[in-house]
């Protein structure tokens, strides 16, 4: 059995404040989408969609590049619902 994982983070980040959508702020010199793409690796998954922000693929792309496991980037739609359907298509 194949364990893939999809990752919300296509969100605004309006709460958050900055430059910058909050998956993509650095901890530890990683992105943090990184890090849980990371994390999800060590528990055994094998791939994982990652849901981004509109016009945002290519820094969600660069960010990830040295993922261990393959990821796909599928832009987000206007609501959390909508980005979750888009990410299951």
């Amino acid at each position: 059995m194949s364990v893939v994982a999809l990752v919300v983070a296509a969100g605004s980040g309006t709460r958050f404040g900055g430059p910058i959508p909050k998956p993509l702020v650095e901890l530890g010199g990683r992105a943090v989408v990184a890090v849980a793409v990371d994390s999800l690796a060590a528990g055994g998954c094998e791939a994982v969609t990652v849901l981004v922000s509109p016009g945002m693929r290519e820094a969600f792309a660069e960010a990830l590049a040295e993922s261990p496991i393959p990821v796909t980037p599928v832009e987000g739609g206007r609501t959390r619902q909508e980005s979750v359907f888009r990410g299951l298509e």
